[in-house]
């Protein structure tokens, strides 16, 4: 899973992915955040070098979690240097377009008709979407299963923006998918919010849907990650109060 973010850089030891250079401290910086399985990987872009990247156009600058918490001068300057990038990138875009060849779109048309459910590969695709809402549930109770249903389909009945406000309103992270947050409201609200690890001291504990243990994958100190493989017991974390 890829988690993006924006904040000011809290020193100067972090450097930018893509063009190498240092990221002077308090300059406005965008995150991506990739699960390495037993960890988190954060990568650091100057904005207008990450508008160049592949994930740019997944969310607008706006929804990126931590941008709220710039100052409305930070935001405005961290537009411009996005819609800088952004129009290095168009421009390229447009230069690999127009070198594709006929046969590459022919294989594009034929993976569209297979996506679009009438061949095994559509079918095997739709499936996994459909998996991937919420997950296996082993880990819940019978009666928490079907709780969590409820509140999930409630959840995914609202905005990104109101789902995002209730979690950061109880101090959970933001970032993911709609599906991703909307289960993780529904989790929230039913077994409530989720501690920090009492092991490495900075990394929130992450749920196991599938077989109710919790585990820590560790956390980012400005450009250092520390890295951490605790595992817990259901009853051995204690949850916060949710609150609506």
């Amino acid at each position: 899973m890829v988690e993006l973010s924006i904040e000011k850089a809290k020193s100067a030891r972090s450097a930018c992915k893509a063009c190498k250079s240092k990221l002077a401290k308090d300059e406005v910086r965008v995150g991506i955040t990739v699960s390495k399985g037993s960890y988190d990987e954060v990568t650091w872009y100057h904005v207008s070098c990450f508008a160049k990247t592949k994930h740019a156009g997944s969310k607008d600058l706006e929804d990126l979690d931590g941008y709220s918490s710039l100052s409305g001068t930070e935001q405005a300057e961290a537009k411009k240097e996005f819609e800088k990038g952004a129009k290095g990138a168009k421009s390229n875009a447009k230069s690999k377009k127009a070198s594709k060849s006929q046969s590459d779109k022919s294989e594009s048309e034929d993976e569209s008709e297979e996506d679009s459910g009438k061949g095994k590969k559509g079918a095997k695709k739709g499936t996994a979407k459909k998996a991937s809402s919420g997950g296996p549930l082993a880990g819940y109770t019978v009666a928490e299963k079907a709780i969590y249903q409820r509140y999930y389909e409630e959840a995914l009945e609202l905005s990104v923006a109101a789902i995002k406000q209730a979690l950061k309103k109880n101090g959970m992270t933001q970032n993911g998918n709609k599906a991703e947050i909307a289960s993780r409201m529904a989790d929230c609200q039913i077994l409530g919010t989720l501690p920090n690890c009492t092991k490495c001291g900075g990394g929130r504990l992450r749920f196991n849907q599938q077989d109710g243990t919790y585990f820590c994958k560790g956390y980012m100190d400005d450009a250092d990650f520390v890295n951490c493989s605790a595992k817990y017991a259901r009853n051995e974390v204690t949850r916060g109060t949710w609150t609506d």
